[in-house]
């Protein structure tokens, strides 16, 4: 829910960012792209109340991790896409779901790997969260952020900071690398950022690695922000 990643959130506000941390439906009540569409309607009901919370609608970053990150890895590459933005606004103002930057946390950037990885490891309870959230093979396909890239799809590429400890047995190696390739094979900019010895999850427990692992977004985000300020 909203308050997990709460220890990120209150990096990030004590930096001087305004945090929005939302609910999304999940499935197997709502597949997908029922979270993503959540994900888009939060980024431009952000964007539309901006000046309420004192912020800068045009530096609007989005981070998510594992699935979270997933869903706003889509969102941000597909912004206007129908499905996506098909929840309609609660006041008129031209926005989309576009996202300045995103900060990815040991995310699932290419569930079809994913989905393959957890078959060929026994890990059935992903393999069955996947077929929950996707119900077809080819709806994991198509909503895979590293094979949309791969395809050549008409993408939005905002910069993109990912975190991965190296010791994730969610999320193999070939999956945060893979994304890297082509991404960074598009024209875009990413940052991926190893973490030795770190599982899943890690950047949202207590420790050095995942105090670093939350300055290194931090600054990230700043850097993003800044280039709207100059």
């Amino acid at each position: 829910d909203r308050l997990d990643g709460s220890i990120l959130d209150t990096t990030l506000a004590e930096a001087g960012m305004v945090v929005a941390s939302v609910d999304f439906r999940l499935a197997p009540d709502h597949p997908y792209p029922a979270m993503v569409q959540d994900a888009n309607y939060a980024v431009r009901w952000m964007k539309a109340h901006a000046s309420e919370f004192n912020a800068d609608p045009r530096c609007l970053g989005g981070a998510g991790d594992s699935s979270g990150a997933h869903t706003m890895m889509l969102n941000a590459l597909r912004p206007r896409d129908p499905r996506y933005s098909a929840l309609p606004l609660d006041v008129e103002a031209d926005v989309d779901g576009s996202v300045a930057y995103v900060l990815a946390m040991w995310g699932v950037l290419d569930p079809w790997e994913r989905y393959h990885y957890a078959q060929r490891s026994g890990i059935d309870y992903l393999v069955e969260r996947t077929k929950a959230y996707f119900l077809t093979e080819e709806a994991v396909q198509e909503g895979s952020p590293t094979l949309i890239l791969e395809r050549g799809e008409q993408v939005e590429m905002p910069p993109v900071i990912i975190v991965q400890g190296d010791k994730d047995d969610n999320i193999p190696p070939q999956i945060p690398t893979a994304f890297e390739k082509a991404y960074t094979a598009r024209g875009g900019h990413v940052e991926l950022n190893w973490f030795p010895g770190m599982p899943h999850r890690f950047g949202k427990l207590e420790g050095p690695e995942s105090e670093d692992a939350r300055h290194r977004m931090v600054e990230f985000a700043a850097h993003q922000i800044a280039a709207f300020a100059s």
